[in-house]
């Protein structure tokens, strides 16, 4: 097979769903609009919120298919159980996108849901960290396995929806991701996880024709949760399901959405404001912003890229010692020095925009 068969399966499925969503905007434009009033807002005019539908469909498509008729198929296990796992996320997100009235701790107990169900039925169980005391305690204290597990993958998918703040942000972080997935997966010789990384990537791919440079579709909540708990939990599985695995680079995988969540919740704590209230001082945010005072055109896409392309870079680092937990430990510091480094300096001109600042589509952050 083709084992890339999946990813342009899942990549034309994906952008045939968003084009749709795009072509009918008249359609649905009063309940699907993302609104342009808020603190992390710089997109300008009414954009649908929506592109969530395009990627689970893609996904869901495209794995079922691999799994029935594709030669390779075989490898792939549990396709509907990790589904209705990841259904769950999605259909709160996909409210949340509709009504605006979802609040972001409901959404957070869905993906504690999806997780467990994925423990259950899938095998996605954090079973080690390669650190003596925390794999002792998941080894001697009832349900510690399920309840890391759960906790790590809505904190994931929480991440992936704060990183939801530019044009083509949050599906370059998620193919950067799927990369190192898929990579590590081969490497192991799991082809589980690499079809399912290829199958999640070609739907994010199939999206993004709609979303980058130029936004016609946002991903909403229900994209963002979608690939956010899809990430976490094949990367709890690549570690699950190979003893040989380092299992500091399914935290390598999410490299920027971690630290940038972290740093938000520090920030907010620090400041003693409310962990869920969303600012504008994301790293994203205040570079497109520096961005925006310099460039023209698409400045606010070009701010995605090097955000993508700069956490590659340290992905990239962590992939060539992948059987080495220090290495992947020193890439991740050093990422985020060079993190807290830049957004020291980006942040004392985080008020100083100009007017025209807010008038260049952008995607919808949280």
């Amino acid at each position: 097979m083709a084992t890339w068969l999946p990813f342009f399966v899942a990549l034309g499925v994906s952008s045939l769903v968003a084009m749709l969503l795009v072509v009918t905007l008249s359609w649905h434009i009063k309940w699907s609009a993302d609104s342009s009033v808020g603190p992390q807002k710089l997109h300008h005019g009414q954009v649908p919120r929506i592109g969530g539908i395009a990627i689970y469909v893609g996904f869901a498509v495209s794995l079922l298919l691999a799994k029935v008729s594709d030669p390779a198929g075989s490898s792939i296990v549990h396709p509907v159980a990790l589904l209705a796992a990841l259904l769950v996320p999605f259909f709160a997100g996909l409210y949340e996108d509709i009504s605006k009235q979802f609040g972001a701790t409901a959404r957070l107990l869905a993906t504690f849901i999806a997780a467990a169900m994925a423990y259950y039925l899938c095998g996605a169980a954090i079973v080690r960290f390669d650190m003596p005391l925390l794999d002792a305690m998941l080894a001697a204290v009832p349900f510690a396995s399920l309840l890391f597990t759960m906790f790590c993958v809505g904190g994931v998918a929480h991440a992936f929806n704060l990183a939801d703040g530019l044009n083509g942000l949050l599906g370059g972080l998620t193919l950067a991701a799927c990369a190192v997935l898929a990579v590590s997966a081969s490497l192991l010789g799991d082809q589980h996880v690499v079809n399912c990384a290829l199958v999640l990537a070609g739907a994010t791919c199939g999206f993004l024709l709609f979303n980058f440079p130029k936004a016609r579709l946002f991903a909403g909540d229900s994209g963002a949760y979608v690939v956010g708990t899809a990430v976490a939990l094949l990367a709890i599985m690549l570690v699950a399901r190979n003893p040989s695995a380092n299992p500091w680079l399914a935290f390598v995988a999410v490299l920027y959405p971690f630290t940038d969540a972290t740093c938000a919740i520090v920030r907010r704590i620090v400041r003693r404001k409310p962990i869920m209230e969303p600012d504008a001082e994301h790293l994203h945010t205040l570079l497109a912003k520096r961005i925006s005072r310099q460039s023209g055109i698409n400045r606010h896409s070009l701010a995605s890229f090097l955000i993508v392309l700069g956490t590659a870079v340290f992905q990239g680092a962590a992939l060539a010692f992948y059987d080495s937990p220090r290495a992947a430990v020193i890439v991740s510091v050093a990422f985020g020095i060079v993190y807290a480094f830049a957004w020291r300096n980006l942040s004392r001109v985080a008020f100083e925009e100009t007017p025209e600042d807010t008038t260049t589509q952008v995607s919808a952050p949280h």
